[in-house]
């Protein structure tokens, strides 16, 4: 059974605004849930970057930025809200800085996500 997630600016303990993108680990099935057109929002479809999983993003994450991201998380997935900036590169060069405000919830983390580099 899907659990159903009230993301509105209203009810997130974040501030969240249309160049938020939102996804959500579900920390039983492992799995990441995109909410809102998660990567129309920040760009990344222009930039020619996706990913599917935590796994797939961690290999997308600059080798610098790697710890922080994920203490930040483990801080989220521990129960404590955190936040993060970090660079992702994919195939071709193409490089982007997101920062992600990670939150507690009953089925995993949430992540607030925005994308540092100026969208044109």
């Amino acid at each position: 059974m899907e659990q159903k997630h009230d993301l509105s600016a209203t009810n997130s303990p974040v501030s969240t605004s249309e160049n938020t993108g939102v996804w959500i680990y579900n920390t039983t099935s492992r799995q990441l849930d995109f909410k809102n057109d998660f990567f129309t929002i920040l760009g990344l479809i222009r930039l020619g970057m996706r990913f599917a999983s935590l796994d797939e993003l961690r290999t997308i994450i600059l080798a610098d930025d790697k710890k922080a991201f994920d203490e930040a998380f483990n801080e989220a997935s521990s129960g404590r809200k955190s936040s993060v900036t970090y660079r992702c590169r994919q195939f071709g060069g193409s490089q982007v800085q997101l920062e992600s405000t990670f939150v507690p919830c009953d089925s995993g983390v949430v992540a607030y996500t925005v994308n540092r580099n100026k969208i044109q």
